[in-house]
């Protein structure tokens, strides 16, 4: 009997689960899901339909009412109308105005303003996001950059030639056997014989003019170019070949400078032959010479003249 009212257990687990507090919840969020699609349903299946407007389609116009033309009316209520207008005794004038007062004209059939269509509202069209190509990394091979070749500094002792004397100049002619050029930027001179005195100095162009004693320091701007392989002349012109004493020269090629001396002697100098005198030579004096005596000269004979003989 207490079981029959009670019922089963499994009719009691299933009326425990129906008000379990869960129970409702998923409910709830099933109901609410329901709703909520059905909702975005209706309204992606009438975007299509063309909307009611929200105004109204009755249209007012305020602009003065036109006059209305009207039967013939009693003489009292056009009386009545006159007192109550303040115009009483006033007669009708033409066309059923009273005087005194603006009739407007009677207007002509005014058209009837149409209805202005309202405009619909456009859908306005959604974007469709652009599919972009991701590109796929590919293998670049690393390039390895190699160091830069050194390039080598221009030595003056691959700078090759020596100092001479010619004339009344000091030479010095060189030749670079560097695998670049070398640039000539200057020269200091020094010679300890005071009578002589220095005028130019040129490298391959004229570069200092003088004329100066010991010591001469010049600078060439810009600096003189001496190429690779190439071979060029510095040259100092004195006043005269006077050389006698050390003369010292430094040439200047900005990372390195060439040095060297010599010791010049004055040069003998060469005797001319003296031609002999001319002396005077004794003239020849003719010496009389008596003229031979002539001889006597033979008488010719007489020749004998040949005698006819008898035949």
């Amino acid at each position: 009997m207490e079981e029959a009212l009670t019922g089963t257990p499994q009719e009691e687990q299933k009326r425990r689960r129906r008000t379990s507090p869960l129970f409702w919840l998923v409910w709830a969020v099933l109901i609410f899901c329901t709703l909520f699609w059905c909702g975005q349903l209706a309204t992606r299946g009438s975007s299509g339909a063309r909307p009611e407007g929200s105004t109204s389609g009755l249209l007012a116009d305020y602009r003065p009412w036109p006059g209305l033309l009207f039967g013939p009316v009693g003489p009292g209520f056009i009386e009545d109308l006159q007192k109550a207008l303040g115009v009483a005794g006033t007669p009708l004038g033409s066309g059923g105005c009273l005087l005194g007062l603006a009739c407007a004209p009677i207007p002509t059939d005014t058209p009837t303003p149409t209805r202005t269509p309202i405009p619909t509202s456009t859908p306005t069209p959604t974007r469709t996001p652009t599919r972009t190509r991701t590109p796929v990394p590919s293998w670049t091979p690393t390039r390895t950059k190699k160091p830069p070749t050194a390039t080598p500094v221009p030595s003056c002792s691959m700078v090759l030639g020596s100092l001479s004397v010619s004339g009344n100049s000091l030479t010095w002619t060189l030749s670079n056997n560097n695998s670049g050029a070398m640039f000539f930027a200057g020269s200091f001179v020094s010679w300890d014989n005071p009578g002589h005195t220095l005028n130019q100095l040129r490298f391959q162009t004229q570069y200092w003019t003088g004329p100066s004693g010991s010591p001469v320091s010049a600078s060439a701007s810009p600096p003189i170019s001496l190429p690779s392989g190439g071979t060029r002349d510095w040259e100092a012109v004195f006043d005269s070949s006077n050389f006698d004493g050390t003369y010292s020269v430094s040439l200047d090629f900005g990372s390195c400078s060439k040095v060297a001396s010599i010791a010049a002697t004055p040069v003998p100098p060469t005797s001319t032959p003296v031609p002999p005198t001319a002396t005077d030579t004794p003239t020849p004096t003719e010496t009389p010479t008596d003229p031979p005596t002539p001889e006597d000269t033979p008488t010719p004979e007489d020749t004998p003249t040949p005698t006819e003989t008898p035949p």
